[in-house]
């Protein structure tokens, strides 16, 4: 059977037709894919900060009552221990624990002493000086300050 040229780009004609929908749908479908992967981890924060924030608002509170009690003075800020801040969220020492180690992990607030919390920023000075030291990592473990 012999076929002519134009049957032939025919075939080809619909073929890339057929790639160009394809590729479109596909890429309609990625971009819906990942704007919903964007809206669960947003999703997500919201629902692991929630309850941190209210944490973070206690101390915060404890920091503006401390200065209004004495204006104009730098003062150093006193630390809050596990048990009254699980009183005044009225959350178990345990969840208070948790979440005052992910507001450390983010550089919000600092451990003082053991069990007792206050605020303070940690500069990123700090942050990559720990990671170095062997605070976890790649490096950890003092492989090559040996």
């Amino acid at each position: 059977m012999k076929t002519s040229l134009a049957v032939d780009w025919r075939g080809v004609i619909s073929l890339l037709d057929w790639i160009k929908v394809h590729w479109i749908a596909s890429g309609l479908s990625l971009g819906g894919i990942i704007s919903a992967v964007g809206g669960v981890v947003k999703g997500l924060k919201w629902f692991r900060d929630r309850y941190d924030g209210k944490l973070l608002a206690v101390m915060e509170e404890a920091k503006r009552e401390a200065r209004l009690e004495h204006p104009g003075m730098n003062i150093a800020l006193l630390s809050l221990k596990i048990a009254d801040i699980a009183n005044e969220l009225k959350r178990s020492q345990k969840d208070v624990y948790k979440s005052l180690r992910k507001l450390e992990a983010s550089g919000k607030i600092l451990e003082v002493k053991k069990g007792e919390w206050c605020l303070g920023n940690r500069t990123q000075k700090d942050i990559l000086d720990e990671q170095w030291r062997g605070g976890g990592g790649r490096f950890a473990g003092n492989r090559f300050n040996t």
